[in-house]
């Protein structure tokens, strides 16, 4: 591993759909950063006629200092590839943002210190944490199948105890918060162009790799990422309620004073530099009451369409040449197949959602034709050298039964100390006891009631046998007698 020779530069570029509730949070992470970057911009991807399309003076009034750039792309890739057309920075490396993560004061300073150590490194991610609590893994790394399945290593709600840091080397990072060369990012030709929001950093990291790269994760940098896409809560906006208390609170907060490692210098050899003050910035909590209100209407189900198309395009692309149109043919007709499950379990809407994955599959064929043939052009590593980055199939379904075993077992009541399961066996079996000894008591008070000359009002009673005895005789040796049609006077009951 040899060193970079030069200091390295980086400019933090956030994406956008406007300006959402995480806006606010990502910016003023940005600007506490104890190593700033060189420049900052934010590319709004929300149309210009949209209500929550970012104006300059909605920029302006949440923090100074940082560029505005209208970039309304479909993918990630694409308001990339135009706000840094737009933007012309001449840094080395490209901090890529989403709105809806925040990174930990160090993060850049831990992502740049590893991409510093060697030159071959084009692709860092920091770990992926929780957006309520950073002590929370996400995502360090991901691990994929070859055909782009993910597997995902890390428990929901696993805590961080540093059990993940010997992993360094992976095979992709997410693009939240990954620090990408802009050399090699020229060189791969971009992010691919039909994925996004989920899939692109498995797809740039898989190709990078195949182009010699390195992908490793700073396993010291850390970013609350609130998976905005992923919990089907992108487009949701603020409350007419809670939106003028906030920004009531946002103007009457005091400003925090940057502790002396935070302190930049404004000036250096090439003259002043184009970061931000941190003065002006506000510290914004995780967990308020904004966010807090978005994420309350979390619902995965929002972004399967987008995540089921992802798994089949990326199994197109990634397929091997031999068993390319075997592979088509297997995505289609799974398509279909899980559309008629679908129907079969009473789910229409899931099931025009995989019908609609097979038909976009067909109507991206020119794409995915292209998308392989500029794989194939940077190529330079075997498909073998992926193996040690990568999981198998059997590996995929192995941990999917894992997870349907804990659901089950979660599923079922939660099993009891041995000194309680034996209290409770025995208040049972006293139960029963108690249970029995009244009836056969109840049993003997009627029969003694019976026969101690204790009548019974009615006319029905009259033709019952006198004791307990001869009634069972009656009824199981000489059976009921034949029942006897007699006509009813008027003015008296059949019983008189």
């Amino acid at each position: 591993m040899a060193p970079r020779q030069r200091a390295v530069s980086a400019c933090a570029v956030i994406v956008t759909n406007g300006n959402t509730p995480f806006l606010p949070h990502a910016v003023a992470s940005v600007r506490a950063q104890t190593v700033a970057p060189q420049r900052c911009a934010i590319v709004d991807v929300s149309p210009a006629h949209a209500s929550h399309h970012l104006t300059p003076e909605s920029v302006a009034a949440m923090t100074g200092g940082v560029y505005l750039i209208e970039a309304p792309e479909p993918t990630l890739g694409a308001a990339l590839q135009r706000g840094w057309d737009a933007l012309k920075p001449d840094d080395d490396f490209m901090w890529i943002l989403h709105d809806d993560c925040a990174p930990a004061p160090d993060c850049l300073e831990h992502l740049i210190a590893t991409v510093a150590s060697d030159e071959s490194i084009a692709i860092a991610g920091p770990k992926q944490c929780s957006w309520e609590d950073d002590s929370r893994l996400l995502e360090v790394g991901i691990v994929a199948s070859p055909s782009g399945r993910r597997l995902d290593v890390i428990e929901a709600g696993e805590v961080d105890q540093g059990q993940w840091d010997r992993r360094v080397d992976v095979l992709a990072v997410g693009s939240a918060g990954m620090l990408l060369e802009v050399a090699a990012w020229r060189h791969l030709g971009g992010f691919d162009p039909h994925l996004g929001p989920f899939g692109d950093g498995w797809e740039l990291g898989r190709r990078a790799r195949l182009a010699g790269y390195r992908v490793v994760v700073a396993m010291s940098a850390r970013v609350r990422h609130a998976r905005a896409g992923l919990n089907g809560v992108r487009g949701k906006r603020v409350s007419a309620r809670t939106r003028p208390a906030r920004l009531a609170e946002l103007a009457t907060r005091p400003r925090p004073t940057p502790s002396p490692a935070a302190e930049i210098d404004d000036e250096d050899e090439d003259g002043p530099r184009d970061h931000v003050d941190l003065k002006r910035v506000p510290v914004l909590l995780a967990g308020n009451d904004v966010t807090r209100e978005v994420m309350a209407g979390a619902n995965r189900s929002a972004s399967l369409r987008a995540r089921r198309f992802a798994e089949a395009y990326s199994w197109a692309i990634s397929a091997h040449p031999a068993a390319f149109i075997v592979v088509l043919l297997a995505i289609v007709f799974r398509a279909i197949g899980r559309g008629i499950r679908d129907i079969a379990a009473k789910s229409p809407s899931t099931a025009a959602i995989d019908i609609g994955v097979a038909v976009r599959i067909i109507a991206a064929l020119d794409g995915i034709i292209a998308q392989r043939r500029a794989i194939r052009r940077v190529t330079t590593r075997s498909r073998h050298d992926l193996r040690p980055f990568q999981a198998t199939g059997s590996d995929i379904r192995a941990h999917r039964a894992i997870i349907r075993k804990i659901r089950r077992d979660q599923a079922l009541p939660e099993p009891l100390e041995p000194v309680a399961a034996r209290e409770r066996a025995l208040y049972r079996r006293r139960s029963w006891r108690v249970c029995c000894a009244l009836m056969v008591l109840v049993g003997i008070c009627v029969a003694i009631a019976h026969d101690g000359g204790v009548g019974y009002a009615g006319g029905a009673f009259a033709t019952l046998p006198h004791s307990l005895g001869s009634l069972v005789d009656a009824s199981v040796r000489r059976g009921w007698p034949a029942a006897t049609a007699r006509p009813v006077q008027p003015g008296r009951c059949c019983c008189c």
